[in-house]
């Protein structure tokens, strides 16, 4: 808990503090300024499943990804949950997810940055590009900093940010977390 509060605090001060406009013409950009960004172009679907979430702290949307294939778009804020959507879902030539409902079908594309697994709609691909470079300008002189154990990187930084407007779930490592005694 005492984590999540201190990340939250330190976007919030984020958000206050030192913002300024920037240029993300992507077109003068050399491919050097994305080593971070991967373009996924294989995934399979245990790797798929999972929950992706976005938000601003205060309200987002939760996409829960099941295992049988189903998916469910849920959204909350700070006192209550509402399901907007739900279909299924599949991945077309390994590295495309297309979600069908009732009326649509959406397809996204998969990136990562550090740890997180962002999936972007096929439409935003590009502006997902811009967005990273333009997080990444904006905090580049973050510094790496630990809590409880835990060493938090500029990358870090960079995926938490952009999960205020792009689906995504964070891999964690099972093998090497600490266990908590009883």
């Amino acid at each position: 808990m005492r984590q999540v509060f201190s990340i939250s605090i330190l976007f919030c001060s984020t958000l206050l503090w030192g913002q300024k406009t920037l240029s993300t013409d992507i077109t003068s950009a050399t491919k050097s300024h994305y080593t971070k960004l991967f373009f996924i172009d294989s995934m399979k679907g245990f790797e798929v499943a999972g929950i992706y979430i976005t938000s601003n702290g205060f309200t987002g949307y939760r996409l829960a990804l099941n295992c049988s294939g189903t998916f469910l778009k849920t959204g909350f804020d700070c006192v209550s949950r509402s399901q907007i959507d739900s279909g299924f879902w599949q991945l077309k030539d390994g590295n495309k997810l297309l979600l069908t409902s009732v009326n649509t079908t959406k397809s996204y594309y998969f990136f990562k940055v550090d740890n997180f697994y962002f999936i972007v709609p096929e439409h935003q691909k590009q502006k997902f590009i811009k967005d990273y470079h333009a997080t990444e300008v904006e905090l580049k002189n973050a510094k790496p900093f630990t809590i409880d154990s835990k060493i938090y990187s500029p990358e870090y930084l960079i995926g938490f940010s952009l999960m205020k407007k792009y689906f995504a779930k964070e891999f964690v490592d099972i093998a090497s977390q600490r266990r908590i005694p009883n």
